[in-house]
């Protein structure tokens, strides 16, 4: 089985699916609440090759507390895939229904296949929430380790688990299980597809493989080690350094192009390559209760969802506009 994963960076204002997105500046699509932890099946999934694309969105929605699952390591032979690497442009949109709803709204589609029962069991074709269940390393950066939940009718979920719209929902109307959850250990290779959606003036959809976004997450790693980190640690005011990057670029962060008008005048921006621009609203981890928490590469780019489709694996991810 291959895996295809899509990262976004940057905002849309498509309506779309589940719980976790921010606010997006483009006209294209695409939060989440973490509830208690779980105890999980970790499995390591090599992938084929496909070809995904996904419209970013914003906002989260309210998620009902996980309940505990028992898992054990172990790993999946899947047939080998070769991805073509390099990042190019997708060929239209990311679908929306890869991506979280807007604020106060739910998700919407089709729901997530049953997650695997026992140790060592692919995932079924299908769309699934997902996030990053530790930060990505850089003394390990061909892996990620992720969980992944389903995405089910909201009438089956606990009371507050999604968006009162108006009960009953309709069978349409999704939300995000995360009473289980199925870790698996991700290759960062041409196993494994990738879609980012990055952001300068507009969103930038482009595809690539594993080995495409382990090389944008050494490179964002080691760049913000050196131009960012020290700044934040000392308490420098997260303001202050992003206007410091806009005026005097460096080590790939700067200010959006002077192409993007005033209104992108305030963005910091972070380049690598022919991979979408990363726009950075803040230069630390806003998700922790202090402003002197460094960002690392899976906290500055957000994974919504992957998806399954005749055993390729793809991973949708986001990084812009948040609310």
């Amino acid at each position: 089985m291959a895996t295809l994963a899509v990262v976004s960076a940057c905002g849309s204002s498509t309506p779309g699916v589940a719980v976790k997105q921010a606010d997006q500046a483009t006209t294209e699509p695409v939060a989440t609440t973490s509830a208690p932890a779980t105890t999980v099946i970790v499995t390591t999934i090599p992938v084929t090759t496909v070809s995904v694309t996904a419209a970013p969105t914003t906002i989260p929605v309210t998620t009902a507390p996980a309940t505990s699952t028992t898992a054990t390591a172990t790993t999946v032979p899947q047939p080998p895939a070769n991805i073509p690497g390099g990042w190019q442009p997708a060929a239209q949109p990311f679908n929306e229904n890869l991506f979280p709803p807007l604020d106060e709204s739910n998700w919407t589609g089709v729901p997530s296949p049953p997650l695997p029962t026992d140790p060592g069991q692919r995932l079924v074709d299908g769309i699934y929430e997902a996030d990053f269940a530790s930060p990505w390393n850089a003394t390990n950066p061909a892996t990620v380790d992720i969980v992944v939940h389903r995405i089910v009718p909201c009438s089956t979920l606990p009371a507050n688990s999604c968006i009162d719209d108006g009960t009953p929902f309709t069978p349409d109307v999704l939300g995000v299980d995360n009473a289980v959850a199925y870790p698996i250990i991700v290759p960062l290779d041409s196993s494994v597809g990738v879609g980012l959606t990055g952001y300068e003036c507009n969103s930038i959809d482009k595809t690539g493989n594993g080995a495409d976004l382990a090389a944008l997450f050494s490179a964002f790693d080691a760049a913000y080690k050196t131009a960012i980190q020290p700044q934040v640690t000392a308490g420098v005011a997260n303001q202050d350094i992003i206007t410091t990057l806009t005026a005097a670029p460096a080590a790939g962060f700067s200010g959006s192009d002077v192409t993007c008008g005033t209104d992108n005048a305030y963005a910091l921006v972070f380049h690598a390559g022919d991979a979408p621009p990363i726009l950075m609203q803040s230069v630390s981890d806003i998700s922790t209760s202090t402003d002197n928490t460094p960002l690392t590469p899976t906290t500055a780019v957000r994974l919504d969802t992957i998806q399954v489709v005749k055993g390729v694996m793809t991973m949708y991810l986001y990084a812009g506009f948040y609310s």
